[in-house]
């Protein structure tokens, strides 16, 4: 057989190849998302079958409105106001240099009388 028809069998069988293990990738990673899911539902559903008591049930399943109280909050605010760095002093706007040339003289101008 000649050489270029075997490297298009070559290059054929590597692209099939490629393409397998492209899509071995996605699905591993849709069984991985799939699994993160049902471990969250067992969760909230092991928490509801608990008897009722006076506290809440312990689990936590992240949503997007999901808040700490407010002491909490005012904790964390007042760590990062501790940690963030003071404001740089501001300071006055430098006068223009004289331009050379211009025929300014550099003597202090006289007092009027």
């Amino acid at each position: 057989m000649n050489p270029p028809a075997l490297r298009a069998r070559l290059l054929v069988i590597c692209a099939a190849v490629l393409v397998l293990l492209g899509g071995m990738l996605f699905a591993i990673g849709r069984w991985n998302a799939a699994e993160a899911d049902r471990a969250f539902v067992e969760a909230a559903a092991r928490a509801a079958a608990l008897p009722a008591t006076t506290l809440p049930p312990r689990y936590w399943a992240p949503v997007a409105t999901a808040r700490p109280g407010p002491t909490v909050a005012q904790r964390i605010e007042a760590i990062e106001a501790a940690r963030s760095l003071p404001a740089a002093p501001v300071r006055p706007p430098s006068p223009p240099p004289a331009a050379a040339g211009s025929g300014a003289s550099t003597a202090k101008p006289s007092a009027a009388p």
